[in-house]
């Protein structure tokens, strides 16, 4: 992690000082490409015995003895930091990948809004954005069942942007239904 360091004196994010930063317990956690914070947008946490930080702002809301991170969300079981359902479940909630997280409740896209999901028990993360349980496929660009989906016969297929897959009805790029593409000879090269 490039963006903090320390000498004997501070702590600094790129080159910011990370005021009130405990510099003899001062440690880069991670980084999260893509994330959207609540404070820098940064995508850069670290802590110390104090306190956790997203760039060089303090995240009161965590515990820095117990944060974790889930997917690209910081969690200390009792709340949830960077924008995750509201209604989410600290001490629950888990990435499955691809996009996917779920609670003791519900299963979320990108840990913000609810999936619908016919079937919880079977809901598992296929990669490339797509997802199954034993009644549909998933998408979770579309956060959303594809149409006329197989789950039996889908399958995530590898290149074309990574987001490519198809069943034995369609084939499907983002979560959208490539239409006229005729699954049985589609291949990517």
């Amino acid at each position: 992690n490039y963006a903090y360091a320390k000498d004997a004196d501070r702590a600094y994010f790129m080159n910011t000082v990370v005021t009130g930063a405990d510099v003899l317990t001062f440690k880069a956690l991670y980084y999260v490409a893509g994330a959207t914070n609540e404070s820098t947008g940064s995508g850069y946490y670290a802590a110390d015995s104090r306190y956790v930080y997203d760039g060089s702002s303090v995240v009161s809301s965590l515990d820095p003895k117990t944060v974790t991170l889930v997917g690209s969300f910081l969690t200390d079981g009792n709340s949830i930091y960077n924008g995750a359902n509201p209604n989410a479940d600290p001490a629950t909630f888990a990435y499955l990948g691809s996009g996917f997280y779920k609670d003791k409740n519900s299963i979320y896209c990108y840990g913000s809004t609810v999936l619908h999901v016919k079937d919880p028990k079977t809901f598992v993360a296929l990669g490339n954005g797509y997802a199954k349980d034993a009644h549909a496929v998933y998408s979770a660009s579309a956060c959303a069942p594809l149409a006329d989906s197989s789950p039996s016969t889908f399958m995530v297929l590898p290149g074309y942007g990574g987001r490519a897959a198809k069943d034995a009805h369609n084939v499907d790029v983002n979560g959208s239904s490539m239409q006229d593409a005729n699954p049985s000879t589609f291949v990517v090269l």
